[in-house]
């Protein structure tokens, strides 16, 4: 919890916080890993412990807002401020070399985000399930929707609006999903209700990680699945195109990073680091 004083300090002199290490297992190569929105570090349940064969520092951040990380109200919780956090936090751990930086969903922009804006801390990119919209994507839906009177064509949009419209629906709905599942990584509750609203405006459905990805250099690594509703697949084989330093794997997966999805991740990272 940040105090009133703490926040307004860092309220007027803009300051990044850092975040809360949740694990940091582990030598060698560093691998950071960025959870997704209304989540925390038990995203990457089932990909930690890495094979125990790579030379590998596993360490994994809950986001700002999130988890117990610092929850300010004042941020814009778009995607810059959540890299500069991210940022911050690299650098108190002052690693001796760049680090392989993996996404999942929100986790993947801000990944994007730190690659261009802090590309000296980034040695390549890991993207799950990385939502990648334009505006004109969202247009079209707003559009579509005012001039049928039907339910919106764009599945993502649909549900992005009724989870902020419908407050008390979507909190009880992850009380629900939390109490059926010990193994849910949901991080979601009215003391994060502003960070959580805030970051699916300023940081996903507000974004510029399309253009970021075709001009980064660090190599890149996109992973889809086939069967998730939440993405536009469209950009991803566009990308590809545009920018050689892309490559993407789709698999058949939802938007959560399950068992089969959490061997792929580790078999991508193993490709980048040198074996003991």
């Amino acid at each position: 919890m940040v105090s009133k004083f703490t926040s307004f300090v860092y309220e007027k002199l803009k300051l990044p916080y850092a975040l809360h290490i949740a694990s940091d297992e582990g030598e060698g190569q560093p691998v950071i890993f960025l959870h997704g929105i209304a989540s925390d570090s038990r995203t990457w349940n089932t990909v930690l412990p890495l094979s125990p064969e790579l030379r590998v520092r596993a360490i994994t951040f809950d986001l700002l807002g999130f988890g117990k990380s610092p929850n300010p109200d004042w941020p814009d919780y778009n995607l810059q401020d959540h890299a500069k956090s991210v940022a911050r936090t690299i650098r108190g751990l002052r690693l001796k070399q760049k680090s392989i930086i993996v996404g999942h969903s929100m986790g993947s922009l801000i990944a994007t985000q730190l690659a261009t804006s802090y590309p000296k801390l980034v040695k390549q990119l890991v993207l799950c399930s990385i939502p990648l919209y334009s505006g004109d994507d969202f247009d079209s839906s707003i559009d579509a929707y005012k001039g049928s009177g039907r339910q919106l064509n764009n599945i993502y949009f649909s549900v992005y609006e009724k989870l902020i419209q419908k407050r008390d629906f979507t909190l009880n709905g992850a009380k629900q999903l939390e109490s059926l599942s010990k193994s849910s990584d949901l991080d979601l509750s009215d003391a994060n209700w502003g960070s959580f609203t805030k970051s699916l405006k300023n940081a996903i459905i507000e974004q510029d990680t399309l253009h970021q990805l075709e001009k980064l250099t660090a190599p890149i690594d996109i992973i889809y699945g086939t069967f998730d509703l939440l993405l536009l697949s469209k950009y991803y084989s566009a990308l590809a195109t545009v920018n050689k330093n892309i490559h993407v794997t789709s698999i058949p997966a939802t938007h959560s990073i399950n068992i089969s999805y959490a061997k792929v991740v580790k078999r991508i990272i193993s490709s980048y680091v040198e074996p003991q």
